[in-house]
């Protein structure tokens, strides 16, 4: 994966981060729906974040994977919670103060998911 050049590119990398994590959730549970969105703050900071709900026609999601961005050309930092969609953080990854590059805070999204894959999929199956 490249770095990308726009600071909407780095949203979109987030969002399509995001929702392989959903295909992830669906492979184990198919009914699962994990819609994914993200917008940019007038600070610069991009918030993403994937709901999930148990099966199609759930008037609520039964948790939440979000991601938030900070910094500026292309170095971060970052925050990831994996909750229940009432606001219960279920757990939290904080990459701290140090600007990262876009690629290394990839990595350590994507180990944070994987570390807690059965706790998402619990949540998810939660109705």
């Amino acid at each position: 994966m490249t770095m990308p050049d726009a600071p909407r590119d780095e949203q979109d990398v987030l969002v399509n981060l995001l929702r392989s994590e959903g295909d992830r959730l669906r492979a184990v549970d198919p009914p699962l729906l994990t819609p994914a969105g993200g917008w940019r703050t007038r600070t610069g900071g991009m918030p993403c974040w994937r709901s999930v709900y148990p099966y199609d026609g759930a008037e609520d999601p039964s948790m939440e994977i979000t991601i938030a961005l900070e910094g500026e050309a292309g170095r971060y930092h970052a925050e990831s919670d994996i909750g229940t969609f009432d606001g219960h953080v279920m757990a939290l990854l904080q990459t701290g103060p140090q600007l990262r590059d876009l690629e290394e805070l990839l990595a350590m999204l994507r180990q944070f998911f994987t570390d807690n894959t059965d706790l998402s999929v619990s949540l998810a199956r939660q109705r």
